[in-house]
């Protein structure tokens, strides 16, 4: 058995593939019924809405992993719970993203926004921790070197 990067077994891609090609399927239908009836745009209005037309029970959760599936709920959705200004400075992450590693960035926004916000808070905790412990390297390097060739213009060993 043949497995991707992750260890994700390639006879499972495809399915894996029309199972997310029906959720954005079933997610466009349920915001068109919506809309046609006048009614907000919201995860669980759409949850059921999915119920009653497909038969198929789904979760918000679903709809939050499934990348085209939540850029077709945040195009339609009503106001907006949270600053738009959080989910600008995203789209400006994206637009400044080269398009061949646009996907991958995708990806791990999509795995990032599954995460639990203190998990989150621990990991950017870490990186400006490394951040800082690397400028404090960099810092000491550049100060050595400047020692070093102050030597050197004064003739020292």
């Amino acid at each position: 058995m043949t497995q991707g990067r992750h260890g994700s077994p390639d006879w499972l891609k495809d399915r894996w593939a029309d199972r997310k090609s029906a959720t954005v399927t079933r997610i466009a239908g349920a915001v068109a019924h919506l809309q046609k009836a006048g009614g907000t745009i919201t995860y669980s209005s759409i949850c059921r809405s999915v119920e009653v037309l497909y038969g198929v029970s789904i979760s918000a959760n679903t709809i939050k992993r499934n990348h085209e599936a939540y850029e077709i709920y945040s195009a339609h959705r009503g106001s907006r719970r949270f600053s738009p200004a959080k989910e600008q400075a995203l789209r400006t992450l994206a637009q400044h993203t080269p398009g061949e590693h646009r996907n991958r960035l995708r990806s791990r926004i999509a795995r990032l926004r599954r995460m639990r916000k203190d998990a989150l808070i621990a990991r950017l905790i870490q990186v400006e921790d490394a951040s800082d412990r690397q400028k404090t390297i960099e810092t000491n390097l550049r100060d050595e070197i400047l020692r070093l060739l102050a030597r050197a213009k004064a003739g020292g060993p």
